[in-house]
């Protein structure tokens, strides 16, 4: 895994009325739009990108975790955040080709773990504060350290 400076977003309607964004990559639309507003942090990972992206919400930050494929597809999504706290996203260290550890909530560090192959895992499990979408499969683990 390496840090990516190809991406960067531009604001986007959302049909759920949220905070989204245009991904652009090398100077060109991708054509997704994706949830969030500031690009915290950009990685390079084997051919997919890993995108961490805050909604820019003073006072109820949240963090969301994307992995996207090749094709520019999300194929895998974590959310943190919780009602009330203050989230500020400071980048970590890339540990290995697999892992990037970062602190959001002040206290201990997050690491985000990307799997070799997507795995099961039920839709409600993961650590507190964080939040996985309604899916049997998962690319990556995200956890505090």
């Amino acid at each position: 895994m390496k840090t990516s400076t190809y991406y960067r977003l531009e604001p986007a309607a959302d049909a759920n009325g949220e905070a989204a964004s245009a991904l652009w990559r090398d100077g060109k639309d991708t054509g997704i739009v994706i949830p969030g507003r500031v690009l915290e942090a950009a990685y390079d990972a084997g051919g997919q990108a890993l995108l961490f992206v805050t909604h820019d919400i003073p006072y109820e930050e949240q963090l969301e975790i994307l992995l996207i494929d090749p094709q520019y597809e999300i194929i895998d999504r974590a959310t943190l955040g919780r009602t009330y706290a203050t989230g500020s996203f400071v980048p970590g260290a890339i540990a290995g080709a697999d892992v990037v550890s970062f602190q959001f909530f002040g206290g201990p560090p997050w690491e985000v773990r990307l799997r070799t192959k997507s795995g099961f895992s039920w839709p409600w499990s993961g650590a507190a504060g964080g939040r996985r979408y309604r899916t049997y499969r998962r690319w990556f683990d995200v956890n505090p350290v």
